[in-house]
């Protein structure tokens, strides 16, 4: 019985979920990725932006290379600004009415459909992402 489970915990160790004395070799951490500066790109096509029932939405025909984080709006730029978890930036026109913009203070998420980069087709994909509007 005691070969048995010398046997198996022998296997535990090398696979690494060994208890009490360490195996010779040991799981290296992953390496990690270099850090780089954000990049800054720019959405050729206008985003188009629904209010309805308290609920906003902006449709961007945009391939974004990572996940977006958050979206800005600058009222003095009328630019909208989206940020992905890399940091990296996309940037668009957007002008918004002045008789809109206090619809627009008011939310606080908002639903972005994009081009779904995982695929060639015209598929979709779609971020709740907070909203920040600079005025």
């Amino acid at each position: 019985m005691s070969k048995i489970i010398r046997i198996l915990t022998d296997f535990l160790h090398k696979i690494g979920l060994g208890f009490g004395a360490k195996s010779e070799s040991s799981a290296r951490p992953m390496p990690v990725e270099p850090q780089t500066d954000p990049k800054r790109g720019i959405i050729h096509k206008d985003p188009l932006l629904a209010f309805e029932d308290g609920k906003l939405v902006m449709v961007v025909e945009h391939h974004f290379e990572n996940v977006p984080s958050w979206v800005e709006w600058d009222k003095d730029r009328q630019i909208v600004t989206i940020t992905q978890m890399n940091g990296d930036l996309d940037e668009a026109r957007l002008e918004i009415k002045e008789d809109c913009i206090g619809r627009l203070e008011m939310a606080r998420n908002l639903l972005l459909v994009s081009l779904d980069v995982s695929n060639d087709n015209d598929e979709r994909i779609m971020h709740s992402v907070p909203v920040l509007i600079r005025t």
